[in-house]
């Protein structure tokens, strides 16, 4: 099939399937950064229990229920620091998606919308204003899969904190932390569609051109209607695209850099300042010449493999030690410690895996002379055994970076974040991602923080059965106030404030192993695609 024609009937599959783009389960978001700052009203987060044990349960909130016992409850006092009632939630988790929660509501004075359910407990009892129920929704939506509440110092005004979504509306209306706001986790069905890609490469019929196959195109379909209409040329266009984005500084490829660093942004830190990629921006917009071209004049595709020779070497870090020519080298084993260079690897690898698969059809098309199929063998042969070296390289950098980035405790390149009190007052390192070099949870620990913290760990003190009041402290209601203590031993503050930082770093880690699995199923999808590739070059070669 020729080019123009190929183009034209998967415009034809777009426009029919462009009114199921939800269906598609793709999108492609901006990229976040790492470095934001909170607003100055940001107080602090919840400790959520259920966080932590998320791998002993089932996958869905599908009940919550308050009670005003201790005991056994999924997180602390919802009203902790503004009196009334002791108010602990229960939440309740299911396997089945559609029992699960998927939206919330505030009601005052009034009952639930319809389809909502209400909670059993007032979440102003004790504390006078008006009757606060939570309300909670099964219908059609996407599923709630965690939840916390969350207290800040100040109204609080963004839908997100952290890795939260924030429901708006304010739960409480007196006390001196009353800004308290349902936090919560939607399940997320994102394709990758590099990933989505190279799985289908790999399951293609190679007796057939590739990028004909139904799996392939319905790839390329649904890259175009994410937005990278790029990819409607063919494979390599579409991977060409994404690389030449990433190493771009143009406000324009923000979409598609976006694609790329969407699954690494706890790996990967400021692009800019890692690896000096002038050379490559430059050789990057001839091999994206000579991809456009070859689109055009098919017999182009003879003449890839020297366009690639010094690109993969350049790519791997240049000159006469790099990872592409020395893989034993000091400065390889320099080079893996970046995120960068892997991103790097990955788009490189995948950008001679779509070259190979286009030299490939161009093997297969009636319209090429029996003479120049010869060279597509001889062409085929070579870009193959680079494929093949490449592949191995990427696997064994990814397997180096994976061990270094999940060194959390390391004092050059893990995750920090301390205090150390005196009788001056307490003083906060971090929490820092020193790998990245950048404070990390979305916020820094700045006074305001500070305060909130100092507060909590001085109620969470109070001994079992009594409540901190302002004016009185630890007390319980037919009580002698000795009876609740000051401090519980193993509450003091130092380990207080501890526990609030290592919630944050816990959340942190869980995001750095997703990026990471993420990655991972890119680069077993690229290996086995390579695989398939590299092995149809060999057999075309052996009965040439």
């Amino acid at each position: 099939m020729a080019p123009h024609t190929f183009t034209t009937a998967l415009l034809a599959v777009v426009i029919l399937i462009v009114g199921f783009h939800s269906m598609l389960g793709v999108r492609v978001v901006k990229q976040r950064s790492l470095e934001a700052q909170a607003s100055e009203e940001m107080a602090g987060s919840g400790t959520n229990a259920s966080e932590q044990s998320s791998q002993l349960r089932e996958p869905y909130l599908h009940n919550i229920v308050f009670t005003n016992v201790s005991s056994g409850a999924s997180e602390g006092d919802v009203r902790s620091g503004s009196g009334g009632a002791y108010i602990f939630p229960f939440f309740q988790y299911t396997s089945n998606a559609s029992d699960a929660i998927t939206g919330f509501t505030l009601v005052r004075d009034a009952g639930c919308p319809a389809d909502f359910h209400k909670t059993n407990i007032d979440l102003n009892k004790g504390a006078g204003g008006s009757y606060n129920y939570l309300c909670f929704t099964r219908r059609s939506g996407a599923p709630v899969t965690d939840i916390t509440f969350l207290k800040f110092v100040g109204a609080y005004v963004d839908l997100h904190y952290d890795y939260w979504h924030v429901h708006p509306q304010k739960l409480l209306d007196s006390g001196s932390f009353k800004h308290v706001y349902v936090g919560y986790k939607l399940e997320k069905k994102v394709v990758d569609l590099e990933t989505l890609l190279f799985t289908t490469i790999a399951a293609a019929n190679y007796a057939e051109p590739i990028r004909e196959d139904p799996g392939v195109t319905w790839a390329l379909v649904a890259a175009a209607v994410a937005g990278q209409v790029v990819a409607l040329n063919g494979p390599a266009s579409f991977v060409v695209g994404l690389l030449s984005a990433f190493l771009s500084e143009e406000d324009d490829d923000a979409a598609d850099r976006a694609h790329i660093m969407e699954a690494v942004s706890h790996l990967v830190d400021d692009r800019l300042r890692v690896l000096k990629t002038d050379v490559l921006k430059n050789k990057m917009e001839d091999i994206k010449g000579r991809i456009e071209d070859a689109h055009a004049w098919p017999d182009k595709w003879l003449d890839m493999h020297h366009s690639f020779a010094d690109l993969m070497n350049d790519a791997y870090g240049g000159g006469h030690s790099s990872c592409w020519t020395t893989p034993t080298s000091n400065n390889c084993n320099d080079w893996r410690n970046n995120g960068k260079a892997l991103v790097l690897v990955v788009e490189f690898t995948e950008l001679l895996l779509t070259v190979s698969t286009e030299v490939h059809d161009y093997f297969l098309d009636d319209n090429t002379s029996p003479e120049n199929k010869q060279k597509a063998i001889v062409e085929l042969d070579l870009l193959g055994a680079d494929l093949k070296n490449g592949t191995d390289l990427l696997s064994e950098h990814f397997d180096h970076f994976q061990t270094r980035r999940k060194d959390f405790t390391s004092p050059d390149h893990g995750l920090l974040a301390r205090v150390r009190c005196t009788n001056g007052g307490c003083e906060f390192t971090g929490p820092f991602d020193q790998m990245l070099a950048t404070r990390i949870c979305h916020h820094s620990v700045n006074e305001r923080m500070l305060t909130m913290m100092r507060q909590e760990c001085k109620y969470a003190g109070c001994n079992e059965g009594c409540k901190f009041h302002k004016d009185d402290g630890c007390t319980k209601e037919g009580a002698k106030s000795w009876h609740c203590g000051r401090h519980l031993r193993n509450k003091t503050p130092p380990r207080c404030y501890q526990k609030a930082l290592d919630i944050c770093i816990h959340e942190y880690k869980m995001a750095v192993d997703k990026d990471l699995e993420t990655l991972k199923k890119k680069v077993n999808a690229i290996r086995r695609a390579s695989a398939k590739v590299v092995k149809d070059a060999e057999d075309r070669s052996a009965v040439a």
